[in-house]
């Protein structure tokens, strides 16, 4: 799988699992809709700044965007802090 497709099947599952309507968060990043459609649908890639961007909107480091691994293991970190914790993050959007 390339970068282009982990980055898709990131941006869709976060999209997905969170519950952003795609207007809120094309709003939030500065581009339209349709771009972050061909970013989840993996027609486009962004460009730095808007990978960077979107990393903090989903609150996770950048590289979690580019490698499904990276991303598990901060996601399992994520729920390991969440669960400790008992009182969750506030949304980042």
């Amino acid at each position: 799988m390339g970068t282009r497709e982990t980055l898709a099947r990131l941006v869709s599952a976060w999209l997905k699992s969170h519950g952003h309507p795609l207007k809120r968060v094309a709003a939030h990043l500065g581009v339209a809709e349709s771009t972050i459609s061909q970013w989840a649908g993996g027609k486009r890639f962004p460009s730095p700044d808007n990978l960077d961007d979107l990393a903090r909107c989903a609150g996770v480091p950048t590289v979690c965007l580019l490698c499904p691994r990276l991303a598990r293991a901060y996601e399992t970190a994520a729920l390991a802090r969440k669960s400790r914790s008992r009182s969750g993050p506030e949304p980042h959007l």
